[in-house]
Parts: C-alpha cells; structure tokens; sequence
C-alpha cells in the first residue's frame, strides 16, 4: 500500500490570492446587501412620510369639519335660546291669564244681563203702545241701546289691552 502523496498546487502566494479573492467577493456581497438593505430603508422611509402627510392632512381635514359642526351647532343653539326668549317676553303667564280672563267673563256677564235688562225694557214699551208704530222715543232708546253697547264693548277690548 503505498501511497503516492498528491502533490499540492496550493502555495502561499495562491493562498493569499484565493483569500484576498474571498475576501473581495465578501466584501462586494456584503455592499449589495448594505446597499439593497439601503434602498430598502429608503423606500420605507419615503412610504412613511407619504404616509404621515396623509394622515396630517386627513387630521387637518376632520379638525376643519368639527370646527364647522361645532359652529353651525353653537348657531343653532343660539337660534333656539333667542326664540325661547321670544316666547317667554311674549307669552302671558298662565296665572295671568286665568286672572284676566275670569275678570273678563265677569264683565261680559255683566253686560249681558244689562243688555237683557234693556232689551226687557224696550220691549215692555215696544207693547204699551200697542202697534202705533215706533216713536221717536223708541229710536232714541233703540239708539241708546246700541251706543251702550258699543261703548261696554270698547270699555271691556281697552281693560283686556291696558296691562295691571
């Protein structure tokens, strides 16, 4: 068994070719990954600032949007205040109301029996002289009549419109 040594065609000076030749291929594999690694981070970048001005103008946009709403809801606000404040400077208290309007009923019952009390009278006169025809006493009255009644109506319109 004899063996033949194999001789070597590795020397120091191809020693040190194939490393430096390793260490070259290293090294320029090393700068395409720090380079693909590079544009990688680049692109990310940019896509995230894109991504952020986005999202500040879409912010701008929905804080411009709740200014108006909260505009156009404080307008509305105000309108419904000032007509409620038209209502309760209009408006008349209930009380006031109830008070006013038991005067008035009262006085207009009172009117109401005067005139069924003068309307009585007219009448028993109208009979007294039985069918002559109406005299000239019976037009004043007649006229009496209609003037006290207009001036009870406007007597009662003014107590009703003159605030106590």
């Amino acid at each position: 068994m004899s063996r033949k040594a194999k001789k070597s065609e590795w020397t120091v000076d191809t020693l040190k070719e194939y490393v430096e030749a390793m260490g070259i291929a290293c090294h320029a594999h090393t700068d395409d990954r720090f380079d693909s690694m590079e544009e990688a981070t680049n692109r990310a970048l940019h896509s995230a600032e894109k991504a952020t001005d986005k999202t500040e103008r879409l912010a701008d946009l929905r804080a411009e949007t709740q200014d108006r709403l909260a505009e156009a809801t404080k307008a509305q606000q105000n309108e419904w205040r000032a007509s409620l404040s038209d209502m309760t400077s209009t408006y008349v208290p209930r009380g006031e109301w109830d008070t006013a309007h038991k005067v008035m009923a009262e006085k207009l019952n009172t009117l109401e029996r005067r005139h069924e009390a003068d309307l009585a009278s007219v009448r028993s006169n109208l009979s007294e002289s039985k069918g002559k025809g109406i005299g000239q006493s019976s037009v004043v009255i007649w006229i009496f009549l209609g003037l006290t009644a207009l001036i009870s109506i406007i007597a009662v319109i003014l107590d009703l419109s003159v605030p106590h």
